[in-house]
């Protein structure tokens, strides 16, 4: 029956574990002590490591800067067809988007491996010691090249800096000229091509001549062909001409008839074909014209093409002159013979970020390892119970004696609701601060006008007559040495004032304590109930001692105190435990909270 109890009572583990970055924030906020400590010690711990590292590795750093665009020129940059043929990061450095692709270039293999190879490096590793930013005193111009170098010998870096600066002019100039050569190239190889095309079709549009004669208007600056008109007579009047002229040379008897004649047949030939063709052709006059028109279109483009490639050629050179300088040094290499050192800012970023990084763990394993309870809200979250208040710290008395007075209003309250007379604040451990919670609402109770009386039942260590400053004897623990001394000669007056009455826990011995609540107790304590509105027991803590349990059994009703800061998880599910398996009516829980 009780451990159906226990899972009402303490909260369902996953809902427990569950992560609340709130409850996570207050717990480093708890810790903030700590959290300081360490922080300051681990941030002072990585700048002396840093400050030996220095002097043991020096780095040193040198840098030079190098102009690539064009600082006086108003250009945009190449025209469309120069885009696509020059690379714009190497003939200027016309965007943002660009400067990525420049230092990609610089830092390749293939520009840095003959000053790595000469100097000893490998080249991806030379590269990795080369930072190319933008230049100038903010790092925003964007034709500028900043290029530094760290190395820990600043001999070997002066020369590779002298040899990168070198390399780098070369690169950009050869890779300059073998562009500019690869584009005339590309542009001189595209012209014989439209030169062919305009031959073959002038030539069949000759062809077309010789048949036709060919009538045209412009109509909306486009060539029209109206009409053709064949020229079957004239060619028919030019075989004519031609066969009496073999006739002729006949009768002549020259030395070069023959080879006279053997041309003007090729002519006769040549014209008898027209004459065929004439005949097929003007079966379909449209498509004719047609073909005649495409042509003359054919002719017309193509011309038009070979001029503008023509042009092109000499403007491509104008303008990679114009947009495309030869890069330049600026500001010559320089090595500094001073080893380097981070910024202030920078320092703080190295150094504080690990410094943080360390002291929230360092918190999270003491909080892990520790295991306790924060603050108030931690516990409400991880128990069931009813909160009868949250004490506070007695170091500020007045937060404290307010938290008492709340609390014994909360009580009077609850006695209304639920008649109770004996009462048992307890704890799961020692130091707690039962004692001084107890007194405190005896004393509170009392002021209220209601009749009160405090019974210490801790045999181990009594100190309720220290707060009242009576005796600790006779008390309790007397009655086993004197079978006549009657429990109600123990009360005594606390002086404190006429409601409130207290009952000392008497001679401590350990022999004793085990036989202390008999049939005789329970029978003074319910006479006493007719005497008294409230009974308050101050017993020992339940993980302490056995004993402890039967105070609660005593008790009407029993009240956990569970502290802050103080008392372990694991001590508190003991405790509860140790009640719910004797059956202790626990009515609720108070916290007090510890600094």
């Amino acid at each position: 029956m009780w451990e159906n109890f226990s899972k009402f009572l303490i909260k369902n583990d996953d809902e427990r574990e569950s992560l609340d970055f709130e409850e996570i924030f207050k717990s480093f906020i708890y810790k903030k002590k700590l959290a300081f400590i360490v922080f300051i010690l681990s941030f002072t711990s990585i700048n002396i490591l840093y400050y030996f590292h220095k002097k043991l590795n020096p780095i040193y750093q040198g840098s030079f800067e190098i102009l690539i665009q064009d600082p006086i020129s108003t250009a945009n940059g190449l025209g469309r067809f120069t885009e696509g043929i020059e690379m714009a990061a190497l003939g200027g450095l016309n965007n943002d988007n660009n400067f990525p692709t420049i230092v990609t270039y610089l830092k390749s293999e293939s520009i840095l491996s003959k000053v790595a190879n000469e100097n000893s490096y490998d080249p991806s590793a030379l590269a990795s010691k080369i930072t190319i930013t933008q230049g100038g005193e903010k790092r925003e111009a964007i034709g500028v090249l900043n290029i530094s170098l760290k190395i820990d010998d600043p001999k070997k870096g002066e020369k590779i800096l002298n040899d990168l600066s070198k390399v780098f002019i070369e690169s950009s100039l050869s890779y300059r000229n073998n562009k500019l050569e690869n584009g005339i190239s590309f542009i001189n190889n595209e012209r014989p091509d439209f030169e062919k095309k305009i031959l073959l079709a002038t030539s069949k549009l000759n062809n077309y001549k010789d048949k036709y004669e060919v009538i045209s208007n412009t109509v909306l600056d486009e060539l029209r062909v109206i009409n053709v008109i064949r020229k079957d007579d004239l060619i028919k009047d030019k075989i004519q001409t031609l066969l009496l002229n073999n006739e002729k040379i006949k009768n002549s008897q020259e030395f070069s008839s023959k080879e006279k004649i053997k041309e003007n047949n090729l002519k006769i030939s040549k014209y008898k074909q027209q004459l065929n063709e004439i005949k097929n052709e003007f079966k379909n006059p449209s498509q004719l014209i047609k073909n005649i028109e495409d042509l003359v279109k054919e002719i017309e483009l193509n011309t038009i093409a070979l001029r503008r490639i023509v042009a092109l050629s000499e403007s491509y050179r104008l303008e990679l002159a114009q947009n495309s300088i030869p890069w330049t040094i600026i500001s010559n290499p320089k090595m500094s013979y001073n080893p380097t050192a981070k910024s202030l800012s920078t320092k703080l970023i190295y150094s504080g970020f690990p410094s943080i990084l360390i002291t929230l763990f360092t918190v999270f394993v003491n909080l892990s390892l520790k295991n306790v309870f924060k603050y108030p809200e931690e516990i409400e979250k991880y128990y069931s119970l009813r909160n009868f208040g949250i004490i506070g710290n007695d170091i500020e008395k007045a937060k404290f004696d307010n938290s008492i007075q709340e609390l014994c209003l909360t009580l009077k309250a609850f006695k209304n609701q639920k008649e109770f007379t004996t009462l048992f604040i307890t704890s799961s451990v020692q130091q707690e601060g039962k004692t001084k919670i107890n007194v405190a609402v005896a004393k509170n109770l009392s002021d209220m006008g209601e009749k009160v009386l405090l019974i210490d039942t801790n045999s181990i260590q009594p100190k309720v007559h220290k707060e009242f400053n009576l005796s600790q004897s006779p008390g309790l623990l007397d009655i086993n040495l004197s079978k006549d001394l009657k429990i109600e000669s123990l009360i005594k007056k606390s002086k404190y004032n006429n409601q409130l009455d207290v009952i000392t826990a008497g001679i401590c011995k350990e022999k004793l304590k085990l036989n202390l609540y008999t049939q005789k107790m329970k029978e003074f304590i319910n006479d006493m109930k007719k005497n008294y509105s409230y009974i308050i027991y101050d017993g020992e803590s339940i993980n302490d001692s056995p004993s402890s349990v039967i105070d609660s059994e005593l008790a009407d009703k029993t009240i956990l105190l569970i502290s802050t800061r103080y008392v372990n998880k694991k001590n508190v599910k003991l405790c509860l435990k140790k009640l719910l398996k004797f059956g202790v009516n626990i009515e609720g829980m108070l916290i007090n909270e510890l600094i």
